[in-house]
């Protein structure tokens, strides 16, 4: 599984400063949970609605509860 951090998903976190606090207070193992889910998005569209997710989850300081 690819780990590199998407450069939509750097920029909606730069935008939302609670987000990204939150995101680099997560362990790891929970950091490479979102960087992954986002990153195995096939169609552009999938990749942008989660990323959307993410965020909307970090500003609530919610781990990321895969379906």
């Amino acid at each position: 599984m690819d780990f590199d951090i998407s450069p939509e998903f750097v920029n909606a976190l730069n935008k939302n400063s609670q987000a990204k606090k939150n995101f680099e207070n997560l362990a790891l193992t929970y950091r490479k949970q979102y960087i992954g889910w986002i990153n195995v998005a096939k169609k552009s569209e999938t990749k942008k609605q989660r990323i959307a997710e993410s965020i909307a989850l970090l500003q609530k300081g919610e781990k990321l509860g895969l379906r």
